[in-house]
């Protein structure tokens, strides 16, 4: 079974919200991506109470901000499904043998609805809601003249949810729903002791640490179980238990070994020489286990280690530990909030290969405001996540109560806010090319900025197959250039501009040349210097009408244009190196350019 889209309404923050998994099918990764209290931690936490009830005094917390004085009405985070081959024939064969029920229709695809209510703000009643369609015959046996029986089917029964079927087979299929795992912050901060029993006032952290201990021993593949096979020898302290309770710590610190630094290997591209060891110690009431780092002959506790290694290490025994369970049913979802963040740039961009490698039997979901952590490749399953109820740029109107948390697809957000550029930063920095001015860089082509800077990258190395030399610089306006201008002069190093002809680039070439040099005449080219029939054009004048549709239409449901809509489209297009077919037209203007400033540089 396998999770499609959620809808969320009045959860915290979240009036309505819809996180579609579906709109691309193969992605089994999804990137949250806004700013500062836009909601990202929000919509996992919403995800997180579909799965994992809250008790009911506690719901509270869950109540919107803008309601919490007086709310009465529902929290409800509805998920949709769909039933593979597998669950569909596991039902219909416990339908048949355990109540005697033949299945006709199985709706495929299926909802459920988690319900909390309040009154006055105090939690009220719960409940799930089913939108599933089952028919199907109730089978009897009867008995023949000849003193046989058969089995003889009822009327087609539409099941409802007062009937014995319905209520049996939804707990069936109840069993089937994947997990969802959520890991907030706080679980990578590691324990120096994980109890192997319950403690009095113990941090929540300790249930999830001695689950992953089982896990651990469940990837040992040989039905051992914590309390039985390391709390029990804890407690019995004789020889023969010591003993066993040795090998089996043993076991455990060489697999976790073994996963651990081959991943670490993998990463840093260095050979590691550590091992982890278990170790048990504490009074019977308050037996404990201990994971140490062994370097050399000396041990260390994990929570001695860099804050990097230590979430490196809890992000592993949490993820490829959890995620083989056998009795966990369909498609799991991991939720990282903000996974890595502690981590260096180099780690945290090796770590995506870690995330694709995760989730060959999974999905993730992960927040980050890190560029770092941004996969291109993944962009049309990324969701910006924005809160469209505050303008944060009006400081004194700001009001943390009011919250309308929305997931917009990235390429849908692109289209709709195209200056908002603050929610997608992190992508922008991902793919902004970013040289040091002290990179001595021949031939260089300076642009007005990065959109005419894109867009010439596009045209040359995915529509032209990287025909041309190009060592292009993207500037941060046309009024913006002196210190690269003046810095190239400096160096005596070739150097090109390249303007758009219109009065902007016009006036900003005559400025440069009257207040830098006048190196600079036969330096900084205009379209109208290398075309004199491209009078007052821009860089988006040199594609044909088609072309900016069929370009607009590869990216956005609206193809309707605007100039900044437009060169987000070329920015996603680049990003992507998606090919649209241009017409030869515009091509040869491109190519016209590119010809003239490497003829001119050589």
């Amino acid at each position: 079974m396998k999770y499609q889209k959620f809808h969320i309404e009045n959860f915290k923050g979240i009036n309505k919200l819809d996180l579609d998994l579906n709109k691309h099918p193969n992605s089994k990764i999804f990137t949250l991506v806004g700013l500062n209290e836009s909601g990202k931690t929000t919509v996992l936490e919403a995800l997180d109470f579909f799965k994992n009830d809250e008790e009911p005094e506690k719901s509270y917390k869950f109540i919107p901000k803008s309601k919490k004085s007086n709310f009465n009405g529902s929290i409800k985070v509805q998920a949709d499904f769909i039933l593979e081959d597998d669950d569909i024939k596991t039902i219909k064969e416990y339908a048949e043998e355990e109540l005697n029920f033949e299945i006709e229709t199985l709706s495929k695809e299926f909802s459920v609805t988690k319900r909390y209510g309040f009154e006055s703000s105090k939690y009220k009643d719960q409940g799930n809601t089913w939108s599933i369609d089952i028919k199907g015959y109730r089978l009897t046996e009867e008995t023949k003249e000849d003193g046989e029986t058969e089995t003889v089917k009822s009327e087609l029964v539409d099941t409802g949810k007062d009937d014995t079927e319905w209520q049996s087979l939804v707990k069936k299929i109840r069993e089937l729903i994947p997990e969802i795992i959520y890991y907030p912050n706080f679980l990578f901060d590691f324990p120096s002791k994980i109890y192997l029993e319950a403690q009095p006032s113990e941090h929540e952290q300790q249930l999830f640490y001695r689950a992953i201990l089982q896990d651990i021993l469940d990837s040992l593949d040989d039905d051992l179980d914590l309390k039985e096979h390391i709390l029990d020898r804890v407690k019995n302290a004789n020889d023969e238990s010591k003993e066993a309770l040795d090998a089996l710590l043993d076991k455990m610190g060489s697999i976790v070994t073994r996963i651990i630094f081959k991943a670490w290997e993998t990463m840093f591209s260095k050979k590691i020489q550590k091992e982890i060891v278990f170790k048990v110690g504490g009074e019977p009431a308050k037996s404990y286990v201990e994971v140490k780092l062994k370097e050399n002959s000396t041990t260390y506790n994990i929570d001695e280690r860099s804050l990097g290694f230590k979430w490196f290490f809890t992000f592993l025994l949490f993820t490829e530990f959890r995620k083989n369970r056998v009795d966990d049913p369909g498609e799991t979802i991991f939720l990282l909030d903000e996974p890595a963040y502690n981590l260096h740039s180099t780690a945290q961009t090796k770590l995506l290969g870690t995330f694709e490698k995760l989730t060959d039997s999974c999905l993730l979901i992960y927040t980050t405001h890190s560029h770092h952590l941004i996969e291109p490749k993944w962009l049309p399953a990324t969701f910006i996540i924005k809160n469209e109820a505050l303008d944060y740029e009006s400081e004194e109107d700001y009001n943390s109560t009011k919250t309308d948390i929305k997931a917009i697809q990235y390429r849908t957000f692109l289209g709709s806010h195209p200056t908002e550029k603050d929610y997608f930063q992190p992508i922008l920095d991902k793919i902004e090319y970013q040289p040091s001015l002290l990179e001595q860089v021949p031939n260089i082509i300076v642009t007005e900025g990065k959109y005419d800077y894109y867009t010439f990258r596009y045209i040359n190395e995915t529509i032209l197959g990287n025909k041309y030399s190009l060592n292009l610089y993207p500037g941060a306006g046309v009024d913006k250039l002196e210190d690269i201008f003046r810095l190239y002069l400096a160096w005596g190093k070739p150097f090109k501009g390249l303007f758009d002809s219109d009065p902007a680039g016009l006036r900003a070439k005559n400025r440069y040349v009257k207040e830098i040099s006048q190196e600079l005449k036969d330096l900084i080219f205009t379209l109208e210097d290398i075309d004199d029939s491209w009078v007052k054009f821009t860089t988006e004048s040199l594609f044909s009408e088609q072309d900016k549709k069929l370009i607009l239409e590869e990216v956005f449901d609206d193809p309707s244009y605007t100039k900044n809509k437009f060169n987000n489209a070329i920015q996603e297009l680049f990003i992507g190196n998606t090919e649209v077919k241009l017409s030869q037209e515009t091509k040869s203007k491109f190519e016209k350019i590119f010809k003239s400033l490497i003829k001119e540089a050589s």
